[in-house]
């Protein structure tokens, strides 16, 4: 079913993602650079170790800021979380006081929901109670104060008592298609099992019946035989197609010692591959998402710090190599993979996703940084059209 599009101003509201390949990849010609709409659902997954956290971390700021550069300073982002403490992942975010991204504190609603579906609606109906408070305290539009992205972290954890993995798996997706990313109070109620007015003794707010929201849902993937998870030389278990992306043009990345061409080097110890097929739960995850992503990294264990600072003065990991595969897009983009670099914030405190390929095309001219950026793996945005704030008003 297509759902319309929230717009700001006259043009569709595509939200960046900070890495500017990946929205790239998932732009089409006739529209803004982005890389989710309100009314998507793109499932990110990974094997443990590959970073689903930290990619997190860079794309949740990322759409808070893009969400007010395209003139919604009061727009929210969902950061609903099922481990650690709401205050590590805001620090992980640099949005706690003091830090470079703190002016989008008010535009994050981050919650810690453990395992509970009925929670994360009545979170959502917090945020509906608070626009629609605000709404009438302003006179501006509902919709100015409500949310525009939900990101889960991670959709498998979520589940109600006597439940099975699938058919938990298979509500909770249902309960964001068709109540969230739709923006549909019966939906929300019937998936959740908690309605609005149950909730907060109010009816279903007026003035949201076009509102959507985009959804991006962390997942797990089933667990691997150890013996076929890292590439051995030689061993049967081990062939180059399970660790590396084919590449067949006349100038591939490298070449395997048959000669046979793949996108990037595999060397022993690396980590295998994996696919949609390979994520846990139902199917129905999957049936619903718009895009699919695989996070993958080369070295995801025994990757330890360098003893000694770069020549930029700034710490890095051992092994830096990265990439996300394309398992599923909403353009039918011909890329199957954007490379990536995995390694530590400028701090050194934490390991973070750094689109290593835009930064290079910035270092070489070819387009200039928004002012978000002032360290290598900080947010690279698109510029955006100034709104007129009497798109706003109401007569």
């Amino acid at each position: 079913m297509e759902h319309t599009k929230a717009t700001s101003g006259l043009q569709p509201l595509r939200l960046s993602s900070g890495f500017r390949t990946l929205d790239i990849a998932f732009s089409k010609s006739n529209e803004p650079l982005g890389f989710i709409a309100p009314g998507e659902g793109v499932v990110v997954a990974g094997p443990t170790g590959t970073g689903k956290s930290s990619w997190t971390y860079g794309v949740v700021p990322s759409l808070t800021q893009d969400l007010r550069n395209w003139g919604k300073p009061f727009g929210k982002v969902l950061f609903f979380h099922t481990e650690e403490e709401s205050v590590d992942k805001a620090k992980a975010m640099f949005v706690m006081p003091d830090q470079a991204f703190s002016h989008l504190g008010d535009n994050m609603v981050v919650v810690n929901v453990g395992t509970s579906r009925k929670l994360i609606a009545m979170s959502l109906y917090d945020t509906v109670l608070d626009a629609s408070i605000r709404s009438k305290e302003t006179g501006l539009p509902i919709t100015e104060f409500l949310p525009y992205v939900l990101v889960l972290d991670y959709i498998q954890s979520i589940s109600e008592q006597g439940e099975s993995e699938v058919v938990a798996t298979s509500t909770t997706a249902e309960f964001l298609l068709r109540g969230v990313q739709a923006w549909n109070p019966e939906e929300m109620a019937k998936f959740a099992g908690i309605s609005y007015r149950e909730y907060t003794g109010s009816p279903w707010p007026e003035g949201m019946e076009n509102h959507r929201v985009a959804g991006i849902y962390m997942a797990q993937l089933v667990k691997q035989d150890d013996k076929s998870l890292l590439f051995r030389p030689g061993s049967r278990d081990c062939q180059y197609a399970d660790f590396a992306l084919e590449d067949a043009s006349a100038t591939p990345a490298w070449k395997d010692p048959t000669g046979a061409g793949w996108a990037w080097e595999v060397e022993e110890g690396d980590l295998r591959l994996f696919k949609q097929n390979a994520i846990r739960g139902s199917g129905v995850i999957l049936q619903n998402a718009t895009a699919i992503i695989v996070l993958h990294r080369s070295q995801a264990y025994n990757n330890p710090k360098l003893p000694d600072l770069g020549s930029d003065g700034r710490p890095h990991l051992t092994d830096t190599r990265a990439r996300l595969l394309l398992d599923k897009t909403r353009t039918g983009s011909t890329l199957k993979f954007v490379p990536m670099t995995f390694d530590l914030d400028h701090e050194g405190r934490r390991a973070r996703y750094i689109d290593s390929a835009a930064e290079e095309a910035m270092r070489r001219g070819l387009f200039s940084p928004t002012t978000e950026f002032s360290h290598s793996g900080d947010p690279i945005l698109p510029e955006r059209p100034e709104v007129s704030p009497l798109v706003k008003v109401r007569y």
